[in-house]
């Protein structure tokens, strides 16, 4: 499958003015690193999520996508081509946090919209892109009157009609909510390349996309949860369902390698006991499933780490 978006060895910086009297004495102006050495690769119709903490450089990395800010140093393409040299690169981008406002109501801002661009079907397609963004009743309403939602509901819908190849949702997803957000993709993101930022391990966890997970302007890990899980040697949990506990099958358990913890867990889904076993990492899996194939086990299910389990490893 072809890459839509390449990132190679990519930096974001900026230099820190310093003050006259800091200069008389000597001092430099420092360099600030909002992104370090980022490399990534994005096939083509591809959905994926970055996370990060605030500050860590989701919306660089976007703006770098966009074109609007350039590398310090590295490469950055978008279908082949430098976002600058892209006149789609930036239609598709959406932020959280930045509307547009005046007198016009949604529907004259998005209809001017559509007829600068040419976009065939307009009035059809603003109807059916309206519903599915939540904002129908929005639409002759001022835009400064609109709340930030519905607001946000009228860029979303503008990116979607734009039929930009790249949608770059800033965020969005914390702010709509995961359910909408992918009911949105189902239905428009089809054939497109997206990528949505989050701040929030929670939605990255709903979205259930491959995760870029960023940390302090660096590239820490990019994979599924249980990718990078597995990377970081995140602990894993065991529910085990077993008819007659032997206590010599349970101290075995408990001594095994890598055992971090066991517990009896109550249940009335059955007369035998339920085991919740904590291991140190994905390593002694194989050897615990072993263990417990020497019991009257019932069930054994796995407990998937989340992404809260795997930034307390880290």
């Amino acid at each position: 499958m072809q890459s839509f978006v390449k990132v190679s060895h990519a930096f974001v910086e900026y230099t820190l003015s310093v003050g006259a009297f800091a200069r008389l004495s000597g001092k430099q102006a420092a360099k600030h690193s909002v992104l370090r050495d980022i490399t990534l690769s994005v096939n083509q119709g591809s959905h994926i999520t970055v996370f990060g903490k605030p500050a860590s450089g989701k919306t660089s990395l976007l703006r770098l996508l966009t074109g609007a800010i350039v590398p310090s140093k590295g490469e950055v393409y978008v279908n082949g081509r430098l976002p600058i040299q892209n006149p789609q690169a930036a239609a598709g981008y959406v932020s959280s946090e930045e509307f547009e406002g005046g007198p016009d109501t949604a529907r004259e801002s998005l209809g001017a919209f559509i007829k600068t661009h040419a976009i065939k079907s307009g009035e059809a397609r603003l109807a059916e892109v309206a519903g599915r963004c939540g904002i129908s009743t929005a639409l002759d309403r001022p835009l400064k009157t609109l709340s930030s939602t519905e607001r946000l509901g009228v860029n979303l819908a503008r990116a979607i009609i734009s039929d930009a190849p790249l949608l770059l949702l800033d965020d969005v997803a914390d702010e709509m909510g995961t359910e909408q957000v992918s009911r949105l993709l189902d239905t428009f993101g089809q054939g497109r390349t997206v990528i949505i930022t989050t701040r929030l391990p929670r939605v990255a966890q709903e979205l259930s996309l491959p995760i870029v997970l960023l940390h302090r302007g660096t590239l820490a890990h990019y994979g599924t949860c249980e990718d990078i899980a597995t990377a970081v040697t995140c602990p894993r949990l065991l529910d085990a369902w077993v008819e007659g506990l032997r206590y010599d099958i349970l101290q075995k358990i408990r001594k095994h390698p890598g055992t971090l913890e066991v517990r009896l867990l109550s249940t009335d889904q059955f007369s035998g006991q339920k085991l919740r076993i904590k291991l140190n990492s994905s390593h002694y899996l194989p050897s615990m499933y072993d263990l417990l194939s020497q019991t009257d086990l019932v069930r054994v299910q796995e407990v998937p780490p989340t992404l809260i389990d795997i930034l307390a490893r880290m």
